[in-house]
Order: C-alpha cells, then structure tokens, then sequence
C-alpha cells in the first residue's frame, strides 16, 4: 500500500483532485515546517522571551540626541506572533489535509489576523540599528504570510466553483507562504545574532 492510497485527496480518480491534493498536501507540509521552527526557537517562558522591566519601559533620555529604543518589547511581541503562527499553522493544515474546508477558512482567517496584529505592533516599535535589519526582514515575512493567506482563503472558495483556479490559488498561496518562512526563518537567525552582540 503506497502512501497515495492514505491520502485520500491523492486517491481520487479525479485528475483536478489529486492536483489540488498535491497542492493542500504541501501547504501542510509547509505549516509542519513552520511547527519544527517554532520547535527550534523553544517555547515562549521567562528563560527565552525578554521581558521589559518596568525601569526600562520608562526609559529616561537624559542627552539631548539620545532616542529610547523598543528592542526588548518588540523581541516580545516578534517572539509572541512567532508562537502562534507555530501553533496555529498546523491546525489549519490538518483541517484542510482533512477536507474540513468551512473550518479551515476560518482558521487561515483567523491565523491572518494574527499575523497582521503582529505586523501592525511591529510597525509601532522603533528599534535600535542593531535590530533594524531583522526588523526589516521580519515584517517582510509577514507580509509573505498574509498574502498567502488570503490567497489560500480564495482557492478554498473557488474549490468548488473552479477547481482549477483553486490549485492555483493553492500554489500561489503556497510560494507566499514558503518566501514567507525563509524570511521568517532569516530573520530569526539576525535578531539572534543581534541579541548576542
């Protein structure tokens, strides 16, 4: 017995079935993917997630030319939406290796907008120069994610109507999502670098 005869979009006789099959089929292994990163970041306690002490979340800037950086709050919050796109990603991916599409919309929804609370609060910290380029790369990321989910939420509506567009909706999500997590996966590996420094 091969592995198309388990997976049940992959054992369809419909020739436009398996292909979206194929498609959904990666985007699980992508979100699989992103659970392993989040694995290798490690869980979000008070050993790995900076904390803002209240001295310095009330910074005083004493010089005139000094600027009061938010690198720890926004190591946070980078850190936080991280967590959820970790957690969140592979129930939505089983949900639609599963064919629950109703359901899955509303997760690829819902994980879209934490992603984009996440991009807005990253938008509102100013971070110092050795954090700015991780910061750069990081919003880019999820910029990559929210494409590819609104993108995966249209060929979850077209499936039915057109599934041919639907597998190119899938793919396309799909290449947004993979940019995404290389972007996401690049800019964890500067913000660790530039914590260490």
């Amino acid at each position: 017995m091969g592995i198309t005869d388990k997976l049940p979009l992959l054992n369809s006789n419909s020739k436009i079935l398996r292909l979206i099959g194929y498609g959904l089929y990666g985007i699980v292994g992508l979100f699989l993917f992103l659970v392993i990163l989040g694995a290798m970041m490690g869980p979000a306690d008070k050993t790995t997630t900076p904390q803002v002490s209240e001295a310095k979340s009330q910074q005083s800037i004493t010089p005139a030319t000094a600027v009061a950086y938010d690198d720890e709050a926004w190591a946070a919050s980078s850190l936080n939406t991280m967590n959820l796109i970790s957690a969140k990603a592979p129930v939505a991916g089983k949900q639609l290796s599963d064919q629950q599409f109703t359901t899955a919309r509303r997760s690829v929804i819902d994980l879209r907008q934490d992603i984009q609370n996440g991009l807005t609060a990253s938008r509102g910290y100013k971070v110092s120069s050795k954090y700015a380029d991780g910061k750069v790369e990081y919003e880019a990321a999820l910029r990559e994610y929210i494409l590819g989910m609104d993108t995966m939420v249209e060929g979850i509506d077209m499936l039915y109507s057109d599934p041919s567009g639907a597998l190119k909706k899938v793919g396309t999500a799909s290449s947004y999502m993979t940019t995404g997590s290389e972007r996401l996966n690049k800019a964890t590996t500067m913000i660790t670098d530039a914590s260490k420094s």
